[in-house]
């Protein structure tokens, strides 16, 4: 099975700990980076986009519309101007997906069995960003990524 098989199965089957260490997997393979990690100028320059919008259709498609980097836009984007003038744009994800009420590291450390959707808001997946596990190897803005793919 492929990694990118494993992956879906796992969210599809409502696994999210290991769709999410899946993924991971998944888009290191793709980017042929090794345990060097996924880096912003390797996400956007030469990761493709058909991937990338797979990753995210799935996350829509089997949370139905709750996880998935087009959700984390769609936040992203709504934040008010008066959000936007007391915090930078990723704090304002940080906060409204509750990456702060169940950091990265505690949600790598649960047994698939032990966290549910309803633990946490829209956008709380996909992880990413400065807040993830620190064994994690990503350093990247994937709704950049987003952006530029949808404009193709």
């Amino acid at each position: 099975m492929s990694k990118f098989s494993e992956f879906k199965k796992a969210a599809f089957d409502g696994n999210w700990v290991t769709a999410t260490k899946k993924v991971d997997l998944y888009m290191m393979d793709i980017a042929d980076v090794g345990d060097e990690g996924i880096t912003t100028e390797i996400l956007m320059e030469e990761f493709p986009c058909n991937a990338f919008l797979a990753i995210d259709n799935v996350f829509l498609e089997a949370s139905v519309g709750q996880f998935g980097y087009s959700v984390q836009l769609s936040i992203s984007d709504a934040a008010t101007k008066e959000e936007l003038a007391e915090q930078k744009p990723y704090d304002i994800l940080h906060e409204k997906v509750g990456w702060g009420d169940l950091s990265h590291s505690e949600f790598y450390e649960m047994e698939d069995e032990d966290f549910s959707p309803e633990m946490v808001p829209s956008g709380y997946l996909p992880l990413w960003g400065k807040h993830r596990s620190p064994e994690s190897k990503f350093n990247w803005a994937p709704l950049a990524k987003l952006r530029s793919c949808k404009e193709q």
